[in-house]
């Protein structure tokens, strides 16, 4: 994948993320296992967010955060 593939996924990511946040009707996110950097991004553009109950099992996190 060269440099502009990745830019223009991450474009098109970002419009979708936009279409999440701007749909006028309510939007579910159903998470069933980890939910990580994108993943995680795209879960927080819906307006509820159901992941499972098990301990350890549904997890949301965002590296590049954490990196610094």
């Amino acid at each position: 994948m060269n440099l502009f593939d990745r830019n223009n996924f991450v474009l098109e990511f970002i419009r979708l993320l936009g279409r999440f946040l701007r749909y006028p009707v309510p939007s579910i996110a159903l998470i069933n296992g980890h939910a990580v950097a994108a993943g995680c991004m795209l879960m927080f553009a819906h307006d509820w967010r159901i992941a499972r109950a098990e301990p350890k099992k549904a997890h949301c996190s965002l590296p590049e955060i954490e990196i610094g």
